[in-house]
């Protein structure tokens, strides 16, 4: 063949053919000068066949070990006297490179690259068999035979000790009798001719190019790499590769080497609440010849999450095989967007303090140190797309909107992926994506090997893509008694996922308030007040404080407004976590809405904007700690749960009713035996004559040793809350009628005494307080609050062991509090403490601040 024009002047080809190869000879002439060299007709360019009949002469005993040395010695002859007639020689790699400038000198000899069509070996995401592992290739080719022969006989065995279930698919046509008679052998599969090979790659979990004779550039390993395939490969077949050895691909040639790929007894990674969230750190570089490319380093963690739909047909999710009930809020990021990693921190160390172990991201995702921290925190992440604006008006987009919603997922998935605390993915809010909308966001998840599973929304809705969702978001939002959660079956009530949910509004204490209330509208509530609520039907906090007016008695200041406000978050975030907590796995998961606020806010918060902890807050801590005893609105029993992984035996439990004045009504006591991640009801509690309209019931568990494990104090009536059902919306449900603690205002005061000390080291201060009362009537609701001074801010955030609780006459307790003595601001402390019936008072408190602490 002659091609001629142009500057190139001529091109002229000529066929000819040594040993079983075919050659082309290729002359190009023009202006630039001249260029030869050959293309074989096979699969490498540049070969040099004279190695490779060495390589099977080292492999063979006698007499085809004479047979091959002598070919070699032949193919090296010839490949000299065929090189020097040629002015070029074209090879891929510098081993390649090597080679021949050592075994024919004289010829000039350039590096060309190969590579495979990425289009064409591009995944297309279909599920993976467990344990597989594939090799490719023509089967009777001496090399692949000796490969798979000796992986069968030497590494396989040892594999499938550890791994059982290892199944090894060799996928190639041609396959002699001996690779036939290893797919007699348990977990082995012999596929004959296939008309594609990239269905198998695609779907198994490892690819090996084991060749122990392998020259040049293996185009079964770039096939591997380009489907994002895992591989491992010897050192031979690695050497022609510009990938280096323990980055890209895995090198591996004793049969112990490749069961060492297989991490021993790793240590897996558990929410915080199950175990450590153990993380390993890798480093991956790429090289191009020599020289390194570009490299990264990133920390990883290893563990599985699924998913399922129980009898009842509530999505459950599941972590390294064990169940796990979500208990979670909701995360918001500042309203203008202002970035503090001190701040993050803070709000992640109020998460793990109050017991919660997962946060919930509705669009609005953070920046990436946010998923690096909770990975290292052992905090679940459960992110996806937001309602209420672009992302569901469906109906709106045009061509580009589509495109440019499946580039923001992948965009967002590339992030995700990789971090262990991220535990789903939800590609709708408050409505699932239309079918071609779904479709779309699946393949892209697919494509990029999202790890995790998917939901269609965070809502009840089913579609024709994906089926059910399993979740439900049937609120309340609003205000609701804490009997609601355990009674209600068909809306926000303890059962199923529910994505979010929440008793209402949520009053920050008087320090914040004056921060963003102006003095002349703290007091009556007034527009003021509604502008910092929320939206919609959530305008005000009506319901909220007709609810109050109504069970506790009319707020008549602010003050009295506060002190029952924060009663009424205590006990309806206590509430909802508690139930959900005692029906696991019936319920199965609880997000509250929300955990903090863009910016200052009376409704929908854990802890304030200025990261002061609320009423709610330690509700949600009690509600959520390892081992709980609580109370049942709707059967009037006494529950102990526990969530930990370990069982409890001899758990001594005890309830005692309180009227008003203290005085003991009735104990009940039970020994129990807990199974792990349990709830156990302990007993009924028996009806009691006599008692006050409002009265108390104090439950304790201990140990075997007497230890104190859990106590809880509830204030409750002997009038019930009754709900009009009929009347539920998506909002809430309203109350037909309220019970009665109006007898809480009529509580003596009380004077606390009070005693504090201080240890601080390295920036970290732990302030122990010491509290008893010596009245004859509860201290109720019983706050503590570290200044800036006597009359200053509120000293935030700080990590309060317990606060809000409740003290029956003479008893004493001891509390701590954690915080940086940054954030005293060179100020020295004070302590104050107030409560329902608490006298308010305030105490110097003395700490030894180092210099360089003091800012």
């Amino acid at each position: 063949m002659r091609f001629a024009g142009g500057a190139i002047g001529t091109i002229e080809a000529t066929r000819f053919a040594t040993g079983r190869k075919n050659y082309l000879r290729f002359e190009i002439n023009g202006s630039l000068g001249s260029l030869v060299f050959n293309l074989e007709g096979t699969d490498e360019l540049g070969d040099l066949d004279s190695l490779r009949w060495g390589q099977y002469g080292e492999r063979s005993r006698l007499p085809l070990k004479w047979i091959y040395e002598v070919e070699q010695r032949r193919f090296l002859a010839y490949e000299r006297h065929i090189a020097r007639t040629f002015s070029h020689a074209l090879v891929h790699t510098p081993i390649e490179r090597r080679d021949f400038e050592r075994l024919i000198p004289g010829v000039p000899v350039s590096l060309v690259g190969n590579g495979v069509d990425l289009d064409y070996f591009r995944s297309a995401g279909r599920p993976k068999r467990p344990a597989s592992i594939v090799f490719t290739g023509v089967m009777d080719y001496f090399p692949n035979i000796d490969a798979v022969v000796w992986f069968c006989n030497q590494a396989l065995p040892i594999l499938q000790v550890q791994i059982p279930e290892t199944n090894f698919i060799i996928c190639g046509s041609r396959p002699t009798a001996a690779v036939q008679r290893l797919g007699k052998r348990r977990g082995v599969t012999v596929t004959g001719r296939v008309p594609d090979t990239r269905p198998y790659l695609d779907g198994s979990e490892v690819f090996v190019a084991l060749l122990r004779m392998a020259r040049g550039i293996q185009n079964k390993l770039l096939e591997a790499m380009a489907m994002g395939l895992p591989c491992v490969a010897s050192t031979a077949a690695a050497s022609g590769t510009v990938v280096p050895k323990g980055t890209g691909i895995l090198a591996a040639d004793a049969p112990e080497e490749f069961a060492e790929l297989k991490l021993e007894h790793p240590r897996v990674w558990w929410p915080y609440t199950m175990g450590q969230p153990n993380m390993y750190d890798a480093t991956l570089s790429f090289a191009v010849g020599d020289q390194n490319s570009d490299s990264t380093r990133f920390a990883f963690g290893i563990r599985e999450v699924t998913s399922e739909l129980t009898a009842e047909g509530n999505r459950l999710f599941k972590i390294n095989g064990r169940r796990i009930l979500i208990r979670g809020a909701a995360w918001t990021p500042d309203f203008l967007f202002r970035w503090s990693s001190e701040k993050l921190d803070a709000d992640l160390a109020y998460a793990r303090d109050m017991g919660l172990n997962t946060i919930r991201l509705e669009g609005r995702l953070d920046r990436e140190e946010f998923f690096e921290k909770t990975d290292r925190l052992g905090i679940l992440v459960m992110p996806g797309w937001t309602c209420c604006d672009a992302w569901e008006q469906w109906q709106d987009w045009q061509p580009e909107q589509h495109a440019v919603a499946e580039e923001s997922l992948a965009s967002q998935i590339r992030i995700l992926r990789k971090h262990p605390s991220v535990f789903v993915w939800l590609n709708g809010s408050d409505n699932p994506p239309p079918a071609d909308v779904e479709k779309s966001y699946l393949d892209t998840l697919s494509r990029l090997r999202w790890p995790n599973p998917v939901l269609s929304s965070a809502s009840g809705q089913a579609t024709t893509v994906s089926g059910k969702s399993g979740v439900k978001m049937t609120g309340p939002y609003e205000y609701v008694p804490p009997m609601y959660w355990t009674a209600d079956t068909k809306a926000g009530g303890a059962y199923g996922y529910n994505t979010e949910t929440s008793p209402g509004p949520a009053i920050p204490a008087r320090g914040s308030l004056e921060r963003f209330i102006p003095k002349d509208h703290l007091w009556p509530i007034d527009d003021v007040w509604n502008f910092h609520a929320g939206g919609g039907q959530f305008r005000t906090t009506d319901v909220f404080t007709d609810g109050l007016n109504r069970r506790y008695g009319r707020a008549r200041t602010l003050d009295d407004y506060l002190r029952k406000s924060q009663a009424i978050s205590y006990d309806g975030e206590r509430a909802m976590f508690e139930a959900y907590s005692r029906n696991r796995y019936s319920s199965t998961g609880v997000i509250q809405w929300l955990m903090n606020n863009a910016w200052p806010s009376v409704i929908w918060h854990l802890y304030d904007y200025y990261l002061v902890p609320t009423g709610g807050y330690f509700g949600t801590k009690k509600a959520c700690e390892p081992v709980h005893v609580q109370y049942s609105y709707d059967d009037n029993s006494v529950v102990v749960v526990n969530n930990t992984d370990k069982p409890l035996n001899d758990m001594r439990t005890s309830a005692t009713t309180y009227n008003l004045d203290a005085s003991a009504k009735t104990t009940k006591e039970a020994t129990l035996n807990l199974l792990p991640d349990s709830s156990t009801k302990a007993f009924a509690l028996p009806a009691v004559d006599g008692l006050t309209p409002t009265y108390f019931l104090r439950l304790k568990l201990q140990d075997a040793g007497g230890n104190i494990v859990s106590d809880n104090f509830y204030w409750l009536s002997t009038k019930p809350d009754t709900m009009a059902w009929e009347k539920s919306d998506w909002a809430y449900t309203p109350q037909k009628d309220f019970g009665d603690l109006t007898g809480l205002e009529t509580l003596p005061q009380v004077n606390v005494e009070t005693a504090a000390t201080t240890n601080s080291s390295a920036g970290r201060a732990t302030l122990l307080v010491r509290v008893k009362n010596p009245g004859r009537s509860v201290a109720f609701m019983v706050h503590l609050r570290l200044t800036r001074g006597k009359g200053g801010e509120e000293v935030a955030p700080i990590l309060w062991e317990d606060n809000y609780f409740s003290m029956l006459p003479g008893e004493e307790r001891s509390v701590t509090g954690t915080y940086d003595v940054s954030q005293l601001r060179g100020k020295d402390p004070d302590l104050e403490v107030d409560g329902f019936n608490v006298v308010s008072n305030s105490r110097h408190v003395h700490v030894e601040i180092a210099a360089d602490d003091r800012r």
